[in-house]
């Protein structure tokens, strides 16, 4: 063998030394009641690098788990949710995503298979009772379950990561459900961040309670997003969520008193396709209640389509209740908006004092809006829509 053949071989040894020094493989980590090395979740986290999956076996595991720094994946083994039970322990989320530093590079968590449930959040941050995500962390959540959780924002699922353009994702027969907070009962994006939900997912049965002390509003029964947030809701269901407030008393007129935004509350950009909302409810004894079904600061830019927004309500004994269906609200009284090929159909808003306060059971307006494509509003009491331009005829 001559010199350049030589020199060649050893290249090639010295490159396949570093590769193989350089690479790792991902791992199954498995955690069980029993027989498994790893009996917490928590310890399987610990002993994880990136890239590798937790494994977690049919049973109820009590605990909270943090991760930071790493992908990684969890997942249910049985492939049924209600099997695999993660239980916090009543005093933070149990889950809780990224280091929550400004600027981290965010790392993919992706579950799927498990029942998050029993988590608690009220100090601190007080965002996410069940699922926590902070700068420095994605969420892929999959098949899987967020139900009986507390907050102060977000319930379930908290989405606090601004800067970040990528998606939160909560897809796939996904159940948000029996969840509790002062705003987004069931998920709360926070301002300048981002999600998507969709494929079949269920936000139900969460509530919306605003703060007693300080006198703060109910928001977003089901859903809330803030100011310069990114949502997008996709054959999502968002059912029988409701919102208060938690003014009384005799005490009225303060921002405090205000419950809107029965089944979601979005003041960011809403793009919507195929969902359905339907039989969300505002109730407010001392205040204005406001969109049953959808409460959403309207723009140009937006998208609603091929969406029912049906049988919701709202209703308020001293003030006003209006948009049983939809509250559109702006800023800018002359602002377009539009319904594509959807129905706004058979909502309801009334308040103790009806001639007083008009009242939309379908749409409460503003600026101009269009419906294109068939959209429909009808069906609704006490009349179909009010405010602004382009309402069809009463």
């Amino acid at each position: 063998m001559d010199y350049s053949h030589r020199r060649v071989f050893a290249w090639v040894a010295a490159a396949c030394t570093v590769f193989i020094a350089s690479t790792s493989f991902a791992a199954n980590l498995n955690v069980c009641m029993v027989s498994c090395v790893y009996k917490t979740v928590q310890s399987a986290v610990d002993a994880a690098v990136e890239g590798d999956t937790v494994r977690i076996y049919p049973g109820r595991y009590v605990g909270n788990i943090t991760t930071a720094g790493k992908e990684l994946t969890f997942t249910g083994t049985s492939q049924a949710a209600s099997e695999v039970l993660l239980v916090g322990t009543g005093v933070g989320p149990v889950f809780t995503l990224g280091g929550g530093s400004i600027g981290t590079s965010p790392h993919a968590i992706f579950i799927s298979y498990v029942t998050v449930t029993g988590g608690s959040h009220f100090q601190g941050t007080g965002e996410g009772g069940g699922i926590q995500v902070r700068q420095g962390a994605v969420l892929i959540l999959s098949n899987a379950n967020v139900i009986g959780n507390t907050a102060a924002a977000g319930g379930g699922i908290s989405v606090d990561t601004p800067g970040t353009a990528d998606y939160s994702l909560i897809q796939s027969s996904c159940v948000i459900s029996s969840n509790t907070a002062y705003v987004g009962g069931g998920v709360y994006v926070a301002p300048n961040s981002n999600a998507r939900i969709e494929n079949q997912c269920v936000v139900t049965e969460n509530s919306a309670t605003g703060n007693p002390g300080p006198i703060t509003p109910g928001l977003g029964g089901g859903i809330y997003a803030g100011t310069g947030s990114q949502l997008t809701l996709s054959q999502v269901n968002i059912a029988y969520n409701f919102v208060t407030a938690p003014c009384g008393g005799g005490v009225t007129g303060v921002p405090g008193c205000v419950a809107a935004g029965g089944g979601a509350y979005v003041l960011g950009q809403l793009t919507m396709i195929e969902d359905q909302i339907t039989q969300n409810n505002v109730y407010n004894a001392s205040g204005a209640s406001l969109g049953g079904g959808l409460y959403v600061n309207v723009s140009p830019t937006q998208l609603i389509q091929d969406s029912v927004i049906a049988s919701n309500s709202v209703y308020s004994i001293a003030e006003a209740g209006s948009g049983g269906g939809v509250y559109a609200a702006s800023t800018d009284a002359t602002v377009s908006w539009t319904l594509d090929r959807d129905f706004i159909v058979l909502n309801t808003a009334g308040d103790a004092n009806q001639p007083v306060h008009p009242s939309a059971g379908g749409v409460q307006n503003v600026g101009k809006l269009s419906l294109i494509n068939g959209s429909s509003i009808a069906g609704n009491v006490p009349v179909q829509c009010l405010g602004g331009k382009g309402c069809p005829a009463n």
